[in-house]
Parts: C-alpha cells; structure tokens; sequence
C-alpha cells in the first residue's frame, strides 16, 4: 500500500512484523551417532580411528577404568574415555 505521504509510509516501514529468527527444536541440528557398536568389525575400525586420533594429538585420554572378573576366567574389560577437539599440542 503507497501512501502520499512519507511519514506514513516511514512508520508503515519501521512496524512491520518479522518473523521470529529463533530456531524451533526441530530446526535443531541432529545429534551425532553413537559409536557403540556390536558388530566386531565395526568396533575394531571405531576403536582404530580414536587411536589414531590420540596418536595425532588430536584427542585425549580422559580416564580409564579396569574390570577383573573375580574368578578371573573371562578377560579384563578395560574402558577409555576420550575427549576429542580440534586444538593444536
């Protein structure tokens, strides 16, 4: 709609209405897939890529924990936590 005049048409401008710039959750982006895995090839590729990464500095050993069976016929489990980031070491 033109007006004849400037004023109005200037405060026509200034109130329009915009649309909201948040995101809605959906527009979120996905999160990353899990790397649990119990196909054992798949475990094996998953685990030498974070080795890799730790190899090149560009991940960190957070912690390690140890689990011995008590009757010590099965095999130790042992966990890492790896934190991984882009920074230079």
């Amino acid at each position: 709609m033109t007006h004849s005049n400037p004023l109005i048409a200037k405060w026509e401008e200034l109130n329009k209405k915009e649309e909201p710039k948040l995101k809605l959750p959906s527009e979120e982006p996905p999160k990353p897939p899990s790397l649990t895995s119990y196909d054992v090839d798949s475990g094996k590729d998953s685990f030498l890529q974070v080795a890799e990464l730790v190899k090149q500095n560009k991940a960190k050993i957070t912690s390690m924990s140890m689990n011995v069976d008590a009757t010590e016929l099965f095999t130790k489990i042992i966990s890492f936590e790896v934190m991984v980031a882009d920074w230079d070491t």
